[in-house]
């Protein structure tokens, strides 16, 4: 592992089923930028090198070491550093700028709650309540019906052209739509089901994700689901 401005390209050390693991190679394939993802991330034994400490003092990740060797980390700012790059994804004006921002932020921060406290109990992620569902399933409607109300009279999110806000909000509603929302649920949200389609079309992002499957029937709750994958997830926890 080096950080040395030696290496081609650029060098990614993120865990690779991450929605922002997606959005920043998506966010790299715009500003035709080569990243390398590392094949065999493994945080627990990386994290205490003094290498990747070097990278990260704060051990977070993602880590990027750009290919002049400077580190970067967190997401959003890695995501953010491709976006400008040739501004492939970041709007030179300054209210678009803040936009993008916003959308991201929302994605991160109040989505991203709504989303997994509804989808993580059903694929057996967190402990499944019918009672609890019903709720953050609501809560989850709330933040997609407001994005469905703003893409009504929107190709994109903040400008006519994709932006970082759309490639992150995409990433994150992907497995919503594959696993979740089927056709009845997909007729109520028009624009953003429209949306979707518009962003997977992208080369960028069909290179990044593949096709868009739509969900035909939503995932259940599945009892032994969770039991099986509880104790991998403690020991993965205690890993790192």
């Amino acid at each position: 592992m080096s950080s040395t401005s030696s290496q081609t390209g650029c060098h990614l050390y993120a865990f690779k089923s991450n929605y922002k693991t997606t959005a920043i190679l998506i966010a790299a394939a715009f500003a035709d930028e080569t990243v390398t993802l590392e094949p065999s991330f493994d945080y627990g034994r990386l994290s205490q090198t003094p290498e990747f400490q070097r990278m990260s003092p704060l051990k977070k990740v993602p880590v990027l070491v750009t290919s002049l060797g400077e580190p970067i980390f967190g997401a959003s700012s890695i995501a953010w550093y491709f976006g400008t790059l040739g501004n492939s994804l970041v709007p030179t004006r300054p209210y678009q700028q803040a936009l993008t921002q916003q959308y991201v932020s929302l994605a991160n921060q109040d989505m991203y709650a709504a989303i997994t406290s509804w989808t993580y109990p059903v694929l057996g992620y967190l402990e499944y309540s019918p009672e609890i569902l019903a709720r953050t399933q609501a809560a989850a409607w709330v933040q997609l019906n407001y994005l469905n109300d703003v893409l009504k009279e929107r190709t994109f999110l903040c400008t006519d052209s994709v932006t970082l806000a759309d490639v992150v909000i995409f990433c994150l509603l992907q497995h919503v739509y594959e696993k979740f929302l089927d056709a009845t649920d997909r007729g109520k949200l028009v624009n953003l089901t429209a949306w979707m389609e518009r962003c997977s079309h992208l080369p960028q992002v069909a290179g990044a994700v593949g096709k868009l499957e739509f969900c035909n029937v939503p995932i259940k709750h599945d009892p032994h689901r969770y039991k099986t994958l509880q104790p991998k997830i403690q020991n993965y926890l205690k890993s790192h």
